[in-house]
């Protein structure tokens, strides 16, 4: 465990998570984006002329974190406006640590579950993030009504990605969430982030590959995850910083259970 892995509890206030990660976006039909967030943001719904939204998922190593190192996925329904910003709404958030499952659960609002991440890789490395040639990253929903959903990501090599020139880019943006069991209240909470950010090349057959993969396992959240491509981003050398959420609206029952999927 990193040597700042102290605990959520040790600041009420803010959380700082470091390593690298992948930013892929993709098109996604508005209506299918409208069906998995809360009705009261459907109305903030970003959309582009062909009825499409910008979904895709959030793939990360954390090498220092309060709960120190685990990878996430976060497949994402959509972007939700929040003037004069927009922010991502997550559909599922997954995770291989307990610690920080229980947080994004039970403080964060998230739509939170454990999985497990395997590496099918030549170089017969499970760090993804730092391989040398290109492999398959295989996450495995462990509980929820997914549980047993497969995702396969091809991940491009990443090894030396940081020799490369890059722009440095600090982001403050707004997130939302919650509208779950455990935190039946919509929630906004601020994230502040600097990174050194790589456009990755885009690989067609990489993605048809991943398709192939996926259909030979009941495959998660496929909607979301097999969009139409858009750009895939590499943030090397991550620095965030994650507020506590505060709370921005209540809901009724009603509201609770369009929203409740994930327990």
């Amino acid at each position: 465990m990193s040597s700042s892995a102290v605990g959520y509890e040790s600041s009420s206030q803010s959380w700082r998570f470091q390593g690298r990660a992948l930013y892929h976006l993709s098109l996604i039909h508005a209506d299918t984006a409208r069906s998995h967030i809360p009705k009261h943001l459907q109305n903030q719904l970003v959309v582009f002329p062909g009825n499409v939204t910008l979904g895709g998922y959030y793939l990360a190593h954390y090498d220092d974190s309060p709960a120190g190192a685990f990878d996430e996925l976060v497949v994402m329904a959509g972007l939700v406006w929040d003037g004069p910003l927009s922010c991502a709404w997550a559909k599922r958030v997954l995770v291989n640590s307990t610690e920080a499952y229980n947080h994004g659960k039970r403080t964060c609002g998230l739509p939170s579950g454990r999985a497990k991440f395997e590496h099918s890789h030549e170089e017969k490395t499970t760090a993804w993030w730092d391989a040398k040639t290109p492999g398959v990253l295989r996450v495995t929903s462990r509980e929820g009504p997914d549980r047993g959903h497969k995702a396969h990501i091809v991940v491009p090599a990443l090894k030396d990605a940081h020799k490369k020139p890059a722009p440095p880019i600090r982001l403050a943006m707004p997130s939302f969430s919650g509208c779950t069991p455990h935190c039946p209240d919509l929630l906004k909470y601020a994230l502040q982030l600097k990174a050194k950010v790589h456009i990755l090349p885009h690989h067609r057959e990489m993605h048809a590959e991943t398709r192939q993969l996926s259909k030979k396992d009941a495959s998660l959240h496929p909607e979301f995850m097999h969009g139409r491509p858009v750009v895939t981003l590499l943030f090397d050398r991550l620095d965030m910083h994650v507020d506590k959420p505060a709370r921005v609206a209540s809901q009724n029952p009603k509201q609770q259970a369009e929203r409740a999927t994930f327990a």
